[in-house]
């Protein structure tokens, strides 16, 4: 290798390094209002029961996952690694509670922010992978402001999805999904070499250990299958060639890990499920209701739905925070002048020189494929149709993601049961999210055909960046409505106070009759046959305080309750 190319290499990499804020910034900033979110649903819970059953250690949290096993594989559910992943967070969350004073509630935000920044940064390396192959410098194409449209998509529309209960599980799936694509799809192994018998074992186990993650993470081989059909059809791979490349090979060995596992244990939880009744949401259900609820599930992750939805639950609860709030709250002011900053930033990364672009597009493609390489070798800006070509494959993998997602909501029995409003957020809503900003992703390649000078080019990245700008405001505020009902919520309100209270401790009789009166509190406010009802919530932390702290939550203990 020669020593220009190596530091056309080096100064890339460098770039690269100091694009990971811009990537995961718009992203990150719209789900800050979430991090003071109250714990949902089975959150509040798990969060007692395991550090309780656990004590936080790596050897009680093992036991706990396999004592368990057999009860969940009864109810149709197998997810070992996914519930350890679980026990282990929520014991992160308390412990690093009890030492800094923060709540459970708001560290369990700060993993939200956390998958969620992950999942940004992964989508878009999914999209520089395609932008390579069909020789396009993305930084320089529409497409490079691709994070902005990330970052519009991520609406925390309803309590059951994953920005409001479980991200790390939730969320955590879909990004596992995006890690085992980009892991088996590199760019090296988009031509023939030679495969070791280890690299094929860690394909496989890496297939298996999805299976036990989450149901969600199921669609992980189709993802990937598509993926890579779409960066072989960009970089126009001929067939016979694209058989014979390492990716197909490891896509091939991912698939039977995963198969080895998924089949054997799909067939005991339909035997056990034969018996007795198999808990919902894990349920398959094949019938003419999964068409019709799937088929509205294609629009969860389309900013307006969630915008809208978000709208009305704010009416509901008289909440306002609009664009008027503007002239009122600095905080507000202050997180949509970041945006406007990370808009201005985006469409100043793509007015660089035609030289410089083209000395990245050579380094960075040397290895993406044919196609790519002798784009980038031949103009600073790329032949018409690799904008056409990669328009097609993100829009084409966005729209089979969204159907998949779809498909995986339309197939749970939970789901025909609960007949959700359009825009209401499930399991499968960061999915779904991913899904259209990758559609989105298509429409800006496509928009790169109208530029036909330097000029023009700027023009139309700083029109584009302000429109995807508005966009991120209108999912900042959507969220930000969303985090203000929650507050208001009696339900939720009650729940973060709960949670206070276990960490900032009061022994006194008035700490005892603080904490009576928000159990009570949340007795009321919970009916009495759901799951997490009063008297569950109480036993568990009347049996989490006499282990952690040696006195029951509320006097006197009623651990003994049925």
């Amino acid at each position: 290798m020669n020593a220009p190319a190596t530091t056309r290499r080096n100064a890339a990499t460098a770039r690269k390094h100091r694009a990971w804020p811009f990537t995961a910034g718009p992203a990150i900033l719209v789900v800050l209002p979430l991090l003071g979110m109250s714990l949902k649903s089975d959150e509040r819970l798990h969060l007692f029961q395991q550090v309780y059953f656990t004590d936080v250690n790596l050897f009680g949290i093992g036991r706990y996952v396999e004592e368990r096993l057999v009860n969940f594989l009864n109810i149709g559910n197998f997810r070992p690694i996914g519930r350890f992943t679980e026990v282990l967070v929520h014991g992160v969350v308390f412990e690093a509670a009890e030492a800094t004073g923060l709540t459970p509630h708001v560290l369990v935000g700060v993993v939200r922010v956390a998958v969620v920044a992950l999942l940004a940064v992964l989508a878009a390396k999914m999209v520089q992978a395609l932008a390579r192959s069909a020789g396009v410098d993305a930084d320089r194409s529409l497409v490079g402001l691709y994070p902005l449209a990330m970052g519009a998509v991520i609406v925390a529309n309803g309590i059951i999805g994953g920005l409001a209960q479980f991200p790390h599980t939730f969320i955590g799936a879909v990004v596992l999904i995006l890690a085992a694509t980009l892991a088996i799809i590199r760019d090296r192994d988009l031509h023939p070499r030679p495969m070791r018998k280890r690299e094929y074992a860690s394909m496989a186990l890496f297939g298996a250990v999805l299976v036990m993650f989450y149901d969600v993470a199921y669609l992980a081989p189709l993802v990937a299958g598509a993926f890579l059909i779409a960066r072989v059809a960009v970089a126009r791979v001929a067939l016979r060639a694209a058989l014979a490349t390492a990716a197909v090979r490891r896509w091939a060995a991912f698939s039977a890990g995963f198969a080895a596992v998924f089949i054997p244990v799909r067939i005991d939880i339909a035997r056990r499920c034969a018996r007795d009744a198999c808990y919902t949401a894990s349920d398959l259900s094949i019938s003419p209701e999964a068409f019709e609820t799937a088929l509205p599930r294609l629009a969860t992750g389309l900013p307006p739905v969630g915008w809208d939805y978000n709208a009305d639950l704010a009416r509901l609860f008289a909440v306002d925070a609009g664009l008027a709030d503007l002239a009122t709250n600095a905080v507000l002011a202050v997180m949509l002048a970041g945006i406007v900053a990370m808009a201005v930033a985006a469409a100043a990364r793509g007015w660089r020189s035609d030289r410089a672009g083209t000395a990245e597009t050579a380094a960075t493609a040397a290895t993406a494929g044919t196609a790519a390489t002798d784009a980038a070798a031949t103009t600073a800006t790329p032949p018409r149709n690799a904008h056409v070509r990669l328009a097609i494959a993100l829009a084409g993998l966005g729209a089979f993601m969204a159907i998949l997602s779809a498909s995986l909501a339309g197939l749970s029995a939970s789901m025909q049961q609960r007949n959700l409003p359009m825009g209401e957020a499930w399991r499968e809503a960061q999915l779904a999210q991913l899904a259209w900003s990758l559609i989105i992703a298509g429409g800006l390649a496509a928009l790169d055909l109208a530029a036909r000078s330097e000029g023009a080019r700027r023009a139309l990245r700083a029109a584009v960046a302000a429109v995807l700008a508005v966009g991120l405001m209108f999912t900042f505020l959507a969220n930000w409505r969303f985090a203000e009902v929650d507050r208001r919520d009696p339900t939720a309100a009650v729940t973060s106070l709960i949670a206070v209270s276990t960490i900032h401790l009061d022994n006194s009789e008035t700490g005892d009759t603080i904490r009576c009166l928000l159990i009570n509190g949340y007795v009321q406010v919970t009916p009495e046959k759901v799951w997490i009802t009063g008297w569950r919530l109480r036993n568990d932390l009347d049996r989490f305080m006499g282990e952690r702290h040696g006195l029951p939550y509320c006097y006197p203990s009623t651990v003994d309750n049925p």
